[in-house]
C-alpha cells in the first residue's frame, strides 16, 4: 500500500515536471518566433525602402538634364567646314529700316504718339517690321485683315471697338448736328398711313389691296386685277366718280382737266347786282 502510494506520488511529479517543461518550451518558443519576425519585418522595411531609392534615381536618371546624361560621354561629331553664311538676305527694294537711336530720336522731336510707339514696340522686338499703308483708311483695313490671323483680327477688332467708344466720348456732336443725327434716327415706330394699313394686310381672295405713293398716300390709279378694272382716285383714296373702266386710264391728265377748271372758276368775276 505504501509503495503505491510513492509510484502515484512519482508519477505526479514527473507529470508536473513535465508540463512544466513543455509550458516553458512553449513560451521559448514564442518568443523566438516574435523574435524573427520582427528581425524579419525589419529585413523588408529596409528592402523595401532600398527598392523605392532605386527606382526613383532610375526615373531621375531617365529626365532630360539629368546629371548622368550629362556624364555620358557624347559620341564625337564630325567637325562643319567653317563657311560664311549670312545671317539674313535683305530686300534691295525694301527700305534699309531704322535704328533704335533713330526711331528715338525721331520720337523724341515729333512728339507724335504713332513715333513714341513705333519706338517701343521696335525696343522690344528690333527685328519687327510693320506693314506700310497708302491707301484710304478703309482699304488699309481691308488689307491690314487680309495680313492677319483670325486671332488676331479677332484681338485687333475688340480694340477698335474700345477705341470707337473713346473716339465718341471725346468728340461730342454739336447741339446742331445732334438734333439732326436725333432726328434721322427713329426712336418711336412709325405711324402708318391708312393706305399702307390696307396695302400690308394680308393677301386674301376678294379683298382689294391698294397702291401707295412713297409718302403713304394712295396712287392716283389704282386697279384690281381680279377683275380687270381701275379708277382714279384722290390723295385720301377717295374714288373720282365715273372713272372706272376697264379700258386704258389716265388718271394725271383727268386730275390736270380738274385743276383747269377749278382755275378758270376762280378766275369768272363775280355777277354784278
Amino acid at each position: 500500500m505504501e509503495k503505491s502510494r510513492n509510484a502515484l506520488s512519482c508519477n505526479r511529479g514527473s507529470l508536473v515536471t513535465a508540463l512544466s517543461v513543455f509550458v516553458a518550451l512553449l513560451i521559448a518558443g514564442q518568443a523566438v518566433t516574435v523574435y524573427y519576425v520582427f528581425q524579419h519585418q525589419e529585413k523588408i522595411t529596409k528592402i523595401d525602402h532600398t527598392t523605392k531609392e532605386l527606382k526613383m534615381e532610375n526615373m531621375l536618371k531617365k529626365l532630360p538634364g539629368s546629371r548622368e546624361l550629362i556624364r555620358t560621354p557624347s559620341k564625337p561629331k564630325m567637325s562643319m567646314a567653317s563657311i560664311d553664311i549670312p545671317l539674313m538676305v535683305r530686300d534691295p527694294n525694301q527700305p534699309i529700316p531704322l535704328s533704335r537711336e533713330e526711331l528715338r530720336n525721331i520720337a523724341v522731336n515729333s512728339n507724335e504718339v504713332g513715333d513714341a510707339v513705333h519706338y517701343v514696340l521696335r525696343s522690344r522686338r528690333p527685328f519687327r517690321t510693320f506693314q506700310t499703308f497708302n491707301d484710304t483708311t478703309l482699304e488699309n483695313l481691308k488689307e491690314l485683315k487680309k495680313t492677319l490671323s483670325d486671332e488676331e483680327w479677332m484681338l485687333f477688332d475688340s480694340w477698335l471697338q474700345q477705341w470707337f467708344l473713346l473716339y465718341l466720348v471725346q468728340n461730342p456732336k454739336t447741339t446742331k448736328e445732334a438734333a439732326l443725327i436725333k432726328k434721322s434716327i427713329p426712336t418711336e415706330v412709325p405711324v402708318m398711313t391708312q393706305c399702307q394699313l390696307q396695302a400690308s394686310a394680308k393677301a386674301q381672295p376678294g379683298i382689294f389691296r391698294p397702291k401707295c405713293e412713297d409718302n403713304g398716300d394712295f396712287e392716283l390709279t389704282q386697279c384690281w386685277h381680279s377683275t380687270g378694272y381701275c379708277w382714279c382716285v384722290y390723295k385720301n383714296g377717295t374714288e373720282v366718280p365715273e372713272t372706272k373702266t376697264r379700258g386704258t386710264l389716265t388718271c394725271n391728265d383727268i386730275f390736270g382737266q380738274e385743276e383747269m377748271t377749278i382755275g378758270s372758276a376762280a378766275m369768272v368775276p363775280d355777277e354784278i347786282e
